[in-house]
């Protein structure tokens, strides 16, 4: 049995709980950022994304009490196509403990997500994300794309493989999926 909290403000309301959460996504990303060709390990970076205060957190935790995974977001536009801003809820982070893994934490934090996103309507057109590729003869990384188009994100039209040649594409380790919310 779990339980969830939302977070206007993380640093503000538990700095234990923050940096918990940054340890989280250094040990679960630090490895794939460090091999990716365009989105490389930043912690000062990554501390300013989560420090900002447009970013919302949702926690997991168990019954003792204890976070075991956690989403973090921001209601943004986006540009599209033709440059014209997208109000959406702009996904950043996804992350789950690995002991807890393979047990549905995933599937109710996109619910979770989802739900959000058609609470603020006014706010989001859809949801958007950025996920790596697979690493090209590694086991150690496992790409998230198939987890959501499982869910039912596609390749956005302004990913890198939908919009650039596919020679230009290949240069970029991610792709950028959405989900609009009707």
């Amino acid at each position: 049995m779990y339980f969830r909290r939302d977070f206007d403000s993380l640093i503000s309301e538990s700095a234990e709980l923050f940096k918990w959460c940054f340890d989280l996504i250094k040990e679960n990303m630090e490895f794939r950022q460090s091999k990716s060709l365009s989105l490389l390990w930043c912690k000062k970076t990554k501390l300013q994304e989560l420090q900002d205060p447009l970013t919302r957190f949702l926690i997991i935790f168990d019954m003792a009490r204890k976070p075991i995974a956690f989403a973090s977001y921001q209601f943004t536009t986006e540009l599209d196509m033709q440059n014209i801003p997208v109000p959406c809820l702009y996904w950043y982070e996804l992350q789950v403990v690995k002991n807890y893994r393979n047990f549905g934490l995933g599937g109710y934090l996109v619910s979770a997500i989802e739900g959000l996103a058609q609470k603020n309507i006014s706010k989001c057109q859809k949801i958007m994300l950025t996920a790596f590729k697979p690493l090209p003869k590694n086991k150690i990384y496992r790409s998230p794309i198939d987890f959501y188009v499982r869910h039912g994100f596609k390749l956005d039209p302004i990913s890198p493989s939908k919009c650039l040649k596919p020679k230009e594409a290949a240069a970029y380790d991610y792709e950028i999926m959405s989900k609009d919310i009707k």
